[in-house]
C-alpha cells in the first residue's frame, strides 16, 4: 500500500515533487501511508489538496464500473491532459488499450473493478506500436529497438560506457568433453580474479570476448541507422591502456584522419553559475521594428466542461433529475435493478435462446445480492424483451451493447466533452440507431410525453457521432423495459 500511494502520489495525476514525497514519508509515525497523508493534509495545502481527490475516487470504488471509474479520472479529473504534459502524445496507445481491456473486462461475468486489477495484475499484455511510422519525432530506444528503423539524425548516448568483465559471477555451462557426452560442469567467480583457477579464467575471458563482440555488432546496427547525420556523445574518462575501446573511441580513432575538431561551446553542470561579461545591446530601436503579434497575450487555454449525458445535464448550469425508477423501491436500489437488467440484456444476447434463464439465475446473485426477491421479475423482464419478435433486430449481428463514446463539441455556445455510453446501436448500410435503455414504472404513451431529459441525452449522442457517421441517418429510440416498448424519439 506504500508504495502504491506513494507511486500514485508521484505519477502525472498529482505530480508531488520529490522532495514533498520524501518530507510525507521519511520519519513518520508507524502506520499505513494512507493514515498519515490524512494527518499532513491538516497542515499542508498540497497534501491537503491530493487527500481530498483520492476520497472522491474512492467513494467511487464500489459503485462505478472499471470503464466508468477510470474514464472519470482521465476525463473529470483531466488525468489523460496531465499525462500528456509528461509523457507525450505517445500515452494515447497505452491509454487506448488500457481502457478498451476495461471495457472488455465488463462484458465478462465478473465485472467489478478488483476483479480487473487483478486480472491486469497477471496480464503480460503488451502495447506495441509501428514507430516506422512516427514523423517528425524524437524517438528514445535501444540499439534493440531501433533495428530495422532509420532516422536523419542519430545520437548514441553514453557511448563512452564499455562492457565491464572484471566480475562474471554467475554460474555458466563448460564446454563438455566428446568422452563424457552425458555429463556436465558448472563453474562460477567466488571472488577477485586471484581466486580463479585457470579453467575458469580462461571461460571468463572467453565471455569478455564474447560481450565485447556482441558491443561491436550493436555499434555496426547504429551506424546503419542514421540517414544523414550521427552523432556520439557521453562522458569522457580516462583513457583505459588494456581495457576494450568504446564506441566512441573506435569512431574517433577511425576518423581522426579526416576530421574538424572544433569547440563550439560549454555545457555547463545544472545549478552552477557563469560569470559573463556585461555587453551593452542596442536593443531601443527593435521596439518599432517587433511585429504586432509578439507584443499580442496568448489566449488562454480552451476550457472544456465535461458533459455525461446519462447522468444528466441539460445545459452547462442546468441539472437534470434522475431517471424514475420503479415505484415503491428507494433510489439506490432502483438503480441497482436497472443495472442488473441493462446487464442481463448486454450479455444475454450472446448466448443461445435455452441458456438465457440460467445464466441470468446464476448471474443475478452476483450482480444484485441485495435484493433477490426481484431476480424472478427482472430475469422475465430480460427474457420478453430478448424473445419478442419486434425487437430482435436489436440484438441482431450488426448490434453493439454498451458503446462507449467521447466527442469535442458547443453546448450553449462553450466548449464541451460529451462521455457516455449508448446501451445499444444498429448499424445498418444507410442507418444509425441509437437506443436507450429506460427502467420508469410510468412509460409515457406517446413520444411527445417523452420527459425532455431524455431527448436531450438521445440528442446529445447523436450529435456526438454524426461526424463519424456522415453517409448514414441517426435515428434515436427508447426501449421501455417495463412493457418492452420500442418508442422512436
Amino acid at each position: 500500500m506504500i508504495w502504491g500511494l506513494a507511486t500514485v502520489l508521484r505519477s502525472p495525476l498529482f505530480d508531488i515533487s520529490e522532495q514533498r514525497l520524501f518530507t510525507l514519508c521519511h520519519d513518520r509515525p508507524k502506520g499505513p501511508l494512507w493514515a498519515h497523508l490524512r494527518q499532513f493534509a491538516k497542515t499542508h495545502a498540497w497534501a491537503e489538496k491530493a487527500y481530498a481527490t483520492l476520497r472522491e475516487w474512492r467513494t467511487h470504488l464500489d459503485v462505478d464500473r472499471p470503464y466508468e471509474f477510470f474514464a472519470f479520472i482521465l476525463y473529470a479529473h483531466k488525468g489523460l491532459q496531465k499525462m500528456h504534459a509528461r509523457l507525450g502524445p505517445e500515452i494515447d496507445d497505452v491509454i487506448g488499450e488500457f481502457m478498451t481491456m476495461a471495457l472488455a473486462h465488463e462484458r465478462q461475468d465478473q465485472s467489478s473493478l478488483i476483479g480487473f486489477l487483478t486480472k491486469m495484475r497477471a496480464s503480460p499484455a503488451e502495447v506495441k506500436r509501428e514507430l516506422s511510422d512516427v514523423k517528425d519525432n524524437i524517438r528514445v530506444m535501444t540499439v534493440h529497438g531501433a533495428k530495422g528503423l532509420e532516422a536523419p539524425i542519430v545520437i548514441c548516448l553514453d557511448a563512452t560506457q564499455v562492457p565491464d568483465s572484471r566480475n562474471y559471477s554467475s554460474p555458466v555451462f563448460l564446454d563438455v568433453p566428446a568422452e563424457l557426452p552425458h555429463q556436465s560442469f558448472l563453474a562460477w567467480n567466488i571472488g577477485g580474479a586471484t581466486n580463479l583457477p585457470e579453467a575458469a579464467a580462461m571461460l571468463k575471458e572467453k565471455r569478455a570476448e564474447k560481450e565485447f563482440d556482441e558491443y561491436r555488432r550493436k555499434l555496426y546496427v547504429a551506424l546503419t541507422r542514421a540517414e544523414d547525420e550521427l552523432y556520439f556523445t557521453g562522458v569522457e574518462k580516462k583513457p583505459s591502456k588494456s581495457g576494450p575501446a568504446s564506441w566512441y573511441d573506435m569512431a574517433k580513432g577511425a576518423l581522426n584522419d579526416h576530421s574538424d575538431e572544433r569547440e563550439e561551446g560549454t555545457i555547463y553542470p545544472k545549478g552552477s553559475v557563469t560569470h559573463v561579461p556585461a555587453t551593452p545591446t542596442p536593443i531601443a530601436h527593435l521596439r518599432s521594428t517587433m511585429p504586432k503579434e509578439i507584443s499580442t497575450p496568448v489566449a488562454p487555454p480552451v476550457k472544456r466542461d465535461i458533459i455525461e449525458p446519462s447522468k444528466g445535464e441539460e445545459s452547462l448550469s442546468a441539472a437534470i433529475a434522475p431517471t424514475d425508477g420503479p415505484v415503491g423501491l428507494p433510489p439506490k436500489l432502483a438503480m441497482a435493478r436497472g443495472n442488473a437488467l441493462h446487464a442481463l440484456l448486454q450479455y444475454l444476447p450472446d448466448y443461445a435462446e435455452d441458456e438465457r434463464e440460467a445464466l441470468a439465475k446464476i448471474a443475478l446473485p452476483l450482480i444484485l445480492p441485495e435484493a433477490p426477491e426481484l431476480h424472478d421479475e427482472i430475469i422475465e423482464k430480460a427474457l420478453n424483451i430478448l424473445g419478442a419478435d419486434t425487437l430482435s433486430f436489436l440484438f441482431a449481428d450488426n448490434s453493439r451493447a454498451e458503446v462507449a463514446i467521447a466527442a469535442d463539441m458547443e453546448i450553449d455556445g462553450a466548449p464541451a466533452r460529451i462521455t457516455g455510453r449508448i446501451d445499444r446501436l444498429v448499424i445498418s448500410e444507410d442507418e444509425i440507431l441509437i437506443v436507450d435503455f429506460k427502467s420508469d414504472q410510468n412509460v409515457p404513451d406517446t413520444a411527445a410525453q417523452i420527459s425532455p431529459k431524455y431527448k436531450h441525452q438521445l440528442a446529445q449522442y447523436a450529435k456526438a457521432l454524426a461526424p463519424n457517421f456522415p453517409d448514414h441517418t441517426l435515428k434515436t429510440a427508447i426501449l421501455w423495459t417495463q412493457n418492452a416498448r420500442l418508442m422512436s424519439v
